[in-house]
């Protein structure tokens, strides 16, 4: 901006808040929230505590059942047969379950929130029954919604069968049989307002102790946005003045009810940017179709971004020529940038030096053994003993499971990997969380979630079912010692967390974090349950160097450091694995991730085995669809209707597509070399269909190689 003389704009620019959604959200309600009647230094839920106040919600909304519809106990009393007799999940797993996708449900013009459109529509079932029909109305394409018109449930289901028979192809959930829509409609409002009253009390235990998760506060904010109550019109009308821009980046990821807080700001101009084609957070619920929607309205101006500063020629020829066939008019193919003498000043190349190694061709296959474990382990070996450094490796897989048992595999085969993302980074680790939980229970034992979060760890090995029995008791430490499980198991657990907590929580208050993390790694049993744990040596290294951060910052009490492990800018430390003791501290290691971690990554020498993208379709209990929004729980086995039919059809479809874009994502992370290993035990992943006869992968040179 300063270079096209916008000094002003720039200056602009460098004071403008650069926050996360969540974060955002939290400074707006600290901001009112003497309005919204809530403390200003309300805490944010960690990943630990929260599924612990969710958990004692839902008990508190199953034992308060009596007082619900009598479909409410039915579907208790069935679905806890049903998960006694079969591996279903229980009631409370699945009412969490509802519980985490309604809260994402925007809230309706009709209803001051989410909540209160589920608790009308949701609690009896011909109330039900009447939204349902409304809701698949409103999926149809428009020259059917021209010619149906709003109808009974059941009239509609067959005026839809007649129009789809006039107009093929016709859909298969219209062919859902007749007269189970009874029993889907009875377990829906059971299942659905037991969650709706777990929501309840889920928001009353977040009021009395004065923390909200993620959700809480998105869905605060936008309540704040969009409430029609007078007290909080001069709030709102304040916040929507402050902002005239507003940049979202990533856009292709948010949920429908970020997308709905961000649109309530009603800013003059917005910005947002993204890639549907990258977009491979469903489990998130993101809602990469909201985001193609708005690129289409006419309202919103499209500047498309193709050139790729990343990989080589060769490397965008074969991704383009595969997703040209599949994607059709819907793909945007990218184009290699020119070589320049001049780049833009616009891409910046960190990596200033390359390794100057003779390259083979640019997109490659590898086939091997029946195990692409071993098919990667041999070729991985083979590239190092041409030459190529571990550190240009990375191999992207598609579960956490398959990067830790091909981290085994490499490294007693002598190579040296880096575990990275996700659980592996180092301050999210469950280690760290342990200990730093630990720490604020013996500073403050009137802390009950980092003293729950601590007797459920390896410090107490508490278990579930108690730790959420216990979280029911309002004073929570004073408790303990009485507190009293069925099980002998639970009853000694706490009788030995007791035996080391008690004294050291008398003195943690006056000493400093690393005296404290010293005393308690001596008298509790944690490093060594760590330590039988697999990659027991890992996690132990990983407290160890912790303490070392503790000892370096003598300073710091139990409570603060605690604090500062959760505040990564507090703490400028690398954030990976620290390496078991005695480790030479190689860096030249092999990159193993997720296809999710990857995102936003660029490797020398990408490789994807075809397995990683393999889509296995299960029928589920619990069908959704929040963009309507409708939800349906099926009764047991039972198939469903028409309306859990369809949103059966929609979420397999959604599978489908993000399946793609995660290959698109795989595929496009390669700087030099693109690796493809063939698994013959994944004949339908679509990427192993590249190499059917008439594919885009047939004329890639293929390597066999030698397995075990």
């Amino acid at each position: 901006m300063r270079g096209a003389g916008r000094e002003s704009d720039a200056m602009d620019a460098e004071t403008a808040p650069i926050q996360t959604i969540a974060s955002f959200a939290g400074s707006i309600l600290r901001e009112n929230a003497f309005a919204l009647g809530i403390d200003p230094q309300f805490e944010m839920l960690d990943a630990d505590a929260a599924p612990l106040m969710v958990q004692a919600a839902i008990r508190r909304a199953i034992s308060a059942s009596n007082h619900l519809p009598i479909e409410c106990r039915l579907y208790l009393e069935a679905t806890t047969r049903e998960s006694r007799q079969t591996l279903v999940d229980d009631p409370e797993t699945q009412i969490a379950e509802i519980l985490s996708r309604i809260r994402k449900t925007p809230s309706s013009h009709e209803f001051d929130g989410a909540r209160d459109y589920f608790l009308h529509h949701y609690s009896d079932p011909d109330r039900l029954q009447n939204e349902w029909a409304h809701q698949l109305r409103r999926s149809l394409p428009p020259s059917a919604r021209e010619l149906i018109p709003e109808l009974p449930y059941p009239a509609l289901i067959s005026a839809i069968r007649e129009w789809y028979r006039a107009h093929p192809p016709i859909p298969t959930w219209t062919n859902a049989q007749p007269g189970t829509e009874a029993a889907d409609l009875a377990t829906t409002v059971g299942a659905v307002t037991l969650a709706v009253s777990a929501w309840q009390r889920l928001e009353e235990l977040f009021d009395q102790h004065q923390k909200y998760d993620f959700t809480a506060v998105e869905g605060m904010a936008l309540r704040l946005l969009t409430s029609r109550q007078p007290v909080l019109r001069t709030a709102r009308e304040s916040i929507q003045a402050r902002f005239d821009h507003v940049i979202v980046d990533e856009a292709q990821d948010i949920d429908p009810l970020q997308d709905a807080l961000i649109s309530a700001l009603n800013v003059a101009k917005e910005m947002r940017v993204g890639d549907a084609q990258q977009s491979i957070y469903g489990f998130r619920l993101a809602d990469p179709e909201g985001f193609s929607e708005r690129s289409h309205q006419a309202n919103w101006q499209n500047l498309t971004l193709t050139t790729n500063y990343r990989s080589q020629p060769a490397i965008l020829d074969f991704v383009n020529a595969g997703f040209q066939s599949l994607w059709q008019e819907e793909y945007s193919p990218m184009k290699p940038s020119a070589p320049e003498s001049n780049p833009s000043s616009e891409v910046f190349d960190f990596e200033t030096t390359k390794p100057e190694i003779p390259r083979p061709a640019p997109v490659e296959a590898w086939d091997g053994g029946p195990n692409f474990l071993d098919t990667i382990v041999a070729g991985v070996k083979d590239l190092m003993a041409q030459g190529e450094p571990g550190r240009r490796i990375a191999i992207l897989l598609a579960k956490n499971s398959q990067v830790t048992q091909l981290s085994y595999r490499l490294e007693n085969s002598g190579v040296r990997t880096r575990v990275v993302g996700g659980a592996a980074t180092f301050y999210s680790r469950m280690e760290i969380r342990d200990v730093a939980n630990t720490l604020r229970a013996l500073a403050d034992p009137s802390d009950d979630f980092s003293l729950l979060a601590s007797l459920h760890s390896p410090m107490g090995r508490l278990s579930l079912d108690a730790t959420v029995a216990l979280a029911l008791d309002e004073d929570i430490f004073g408790r303990l010692s009485d507190f009293c499980p069925t099980d002998i198991t639970d009853r000694n657990a706490i009788e030995h967390f007791l035996s080391w907590f008690m004294p050291l929580s008398r003195a943690a208050g006056h000493l400093p974090a690393w005296e404290v993390m010293a005393k308690l790694f001596a008298e509790s049993p944690f490093l060594e349950r760590l330590a039988a744990m697999p990659m027991g040596a890992r996690a132990v290294a990983n407290v160890r160097k912790l303490q070392l951060m503790a000892i370096n910052q003598p300073s710091l009490g139990a409570t603060e450091f605690a604090d500062s492990i959760a505040d990564i800018q507090t703490i400028r430390h690398q954030s990976t694995d620290a390496e078991p003791l005695g480790d030479t501290g190689d860096t030249d290691r092999v990159t193993i991730l997720t296809i999710h971690q990857a995102k936003g990554a660029e490797y020398p020498i990408t490789i994807v085995p075809t397995t990683a993208l393999k889509l296995v379709q299960v029928a589920e209990r619990l069908e959704s669809d929040l963009r309507l929004p409708a939800v349906v729980v099926k009764p047991g086995k039972a198939k469903g209707g028409a309306l859990a039919s369809f949103l059966q059809a929609r979420r397999e479809e959604r599978n489908r597509a993000e399946n793609l874009r995660r290959m698109y994502v795989a595929l496009t992370r390669a700087q030099d070399r693109l690796i493809i290993v063939k698994d013959p035990s994944a004949p339908d992943s679509p990427l192993q269909q590249w190499f059917k006869p008439g594919g885009v992968a047939v004329t890639i040179p293929i390597r066999s190689l030698r397995t075990p």
